[in-house]
């Protein structure tokens, strides 16, 4: 199950999840709503065999009430039971308001943490900021891009028009493949200026979609 958060009252977050699992009964009962969202969950897992998990997008607007209420959502059989597995994602600011005294009963339950670094921080990191990218028109050629973030909707939108995303080290010798440019197309597409092959153009080394 995905929902979206927002920054309402936690009866809203229910409304969400009862909607995902295809509850149809609306109730303004905090206690009826649990009460009909645990149910539906120890009936799929129960019953059904499947194993439900709720991630809630955008955790970081959730209010703090909301965060001192969720675990209860959790409960099964006396808490021994973990029929529902909750990923929040977010900004890092859900750390934050995790640290809060009323947000306890729920950090208690976070077995793990992940912080997502941008895509550009880690190739900087990798390549030590010597890096940029190419896009590759198999009919016109190759024109090279500096790498910034502001370019990801234009890097998106020309692999969707059936263009190449290429990561290039600034070593001339090297390219990483970023897309699903095959064996074939590289080797016509990657030479040196006197049209031989690059000394590593014999497969890729990655592939990364930005």
């Amino acid at each position: 199950m995905h929902v979206i958060a927002t920054s309402g009252a936690i009866l809203e977050l229910y409304r969400q999840i009862a909607s995902a699992l295809g509850l149809a009964r609306v109730t303004t009962s905090k206690a009826l709503m649990t009460s009909m969202i645990r149910a539906e969950i120890k009936d799929l897992v129960s019953s059904k065999k499947l194993k439900p998990i709720l991630i809630i997008d955008e955790a970081s607007l959730l209010r703090l009430e909301v965060f001192a209420e969720l675990h209860t959502l959790l409960q099964f059989e006396q808490d021994a039971k973990p029929y529902l597995p909750v990923i929040l994602v977010g900004q890092a600011s859900i750390i934050d308001k995790l640290s809060f005294r009323n947000s306890s009963a729920l950090a208690s339950r976070v077995i793990t943490r992940c912080h997502l670094e941008g895509l550009n921080e880690k190739l900087n990191r990798y390549f030590l900021s010597n890096w940029r990218l190419a896009i590759l028109d198999l009919n016109k050629g190759c024109w090279l891009l500096e790498p910034k973030p502001a370019l990801i909707p234009y890097l998106k939108a020309e692999n969707a028009n059936g263009m190449h995303i290429l990561i290039q080290p600034k070593d001339p010798s090297t390219y990483l493949l970023a897309d699903d440019l095959s064996g074939t197309l590289l080797l016509a597409h990657h030479k040196l200026p006197d049209s031989s092959p690059l000394p590593n153009s014999s497969g890729s080394t990655g592939i990364i979609r930005p």
